[in-house]
């Protein structure tokens, strides 16, 4: 083994020693509200609406860590973090704007971005995550935790 090897074998292990110790692997997936049976009273207050109306909604609310892959990317998916009976159907869609927020976990600087894809299956949400290092190169195994806030909208049929 050639002395760059063996330096990287142990850069390796201490960064997985690193990891381990300040980002959890097993990261439990925490539903703060979840309100399917429109208990949530929201006010409709804009500069459009001049006479702001109270009305009950829905709406998902979700943290959680992840770790981007050896490209710096991620792709999450709702339905990988809501079991399908919760998922909304014909009754409650998912409304816009949909809120995800993703904040590194490193000890270097680094950032993360996100981007929203249109879904191909009906009410489920896609976010492509990447992870960059102060250079603008993607860092890869950036863990992070992540919030998405998903409003649900009644339709009466």
């Amino acid at each position: 083994m050639e002395k760059d090897d063996v330096t990287k074998e142990k850069k390796s292990a201490a960064d997985t020693d690193r990891l381990t110790r300040t980002f959890p692997f097993r990261v439990r997936t925490s539903a703060y509200n979840f309100e399917p049976d429109a208990s949530l009273i929201l006010k409709d207050d804009s500069a459009v609406i001049h006479d702001p109306r109270c009305f009950r909604n829905n709406g998902i609310d979700l943290s959680g860590g992840s770790v981007t892959d050896s490209a710096g990317r991620m792709t999450w998916i709702l339905s990988n973090f809501v079991c399908p009976e919760n998922i909304p159907q014909r009754g409650f869609p998912i409304d816009f704007p949909v809120s995800f927020v993703a904040t590194p976990q490193s000890d270097k600087p680094c950032y993360i971005t996100v981007k929203f894809i249109v879904p191909f299956v009906p009410n489920d949400v896609i976010i492509e995550v990447y992870s960059w290092n102060s250079k603008g190169e993607p860092a890869p195994s950036t863990p992070f935790y992540w919030r998405c806030r998903i409003p649900l909208t009644l339709i009466i049929t």
